[in-house]
């Protein structure tokens, strides 16, 4: 079920759901019932992929961690996505292992996945090869290390 097919049934145009769906005024209260009626009649909700194409963010998060095994690393993992649910955001937790390459890889899927950002967890992200994929696969994405330090360019210092 699209958002034409939802719009056909109602009689209305696609641009009349989407306001309705976006809860955005130009909908009188009669039309705006009608279509919410037929939402819920079809379960429809909007495609976050369609979305996430038209406003430029996935509202997907990832988060790489170089040994899921160890215990902070778990519940290090676990508060942030936890933390980030709240906001609206999915996490993509994708354990690399230490060697660079396998960390190359998975910065390379979340490029992939259009994450909006980034966390890297443990120490063993701290090399030349990781800032170099980094800068490759997420140039323009905000990267947080946790347990580590990258030098490459920050847009708020710490220590200033």
């Amino acid at each position: 079920m699209t958002i034409y097919d939802i719009a056909k049934e109602a009689g209305v145009s696609a641009s009349t759901v989407s306001r309705v769906i976006n809860n955005r005024p130009g909908v009188s209260i009669e039309v705006r019932r009608k279509v919410q009626r037929i939402l819920k009649k079809y379960d429809y909700f909007p495609s976050e992929t369609a979305r996430g194409l038209v406003n430029q963010t996935s509202k997907i998060i990832g988060i790489l961690v170089d040994d899921l095994r160890t215990s902070h690393h778990t519940e290090g993992a676990y508060i942030i996505e936890r933390e980030l649910a709240k906001l609206g955001y999915c996490c993509i937790i994708l354990n690399t292992g230490t060697d660079d390459k396998s960390k190359a890889d998975y910065l390379k899927v979340l490029k992939q996945r259009r994450v909006d950002r980034a966390v890297l967890m443990g120490s063993s992200f701290q090399s030349q090869e990781v800032e170099k994929a980094i800068t490759k696969y997420l140039p323009n994405r905000p990267v947080v290390m946790a347990n580590g330090y990258l030098d490459l360019p920050v847009g708020v210092s710490p220590t200033k």
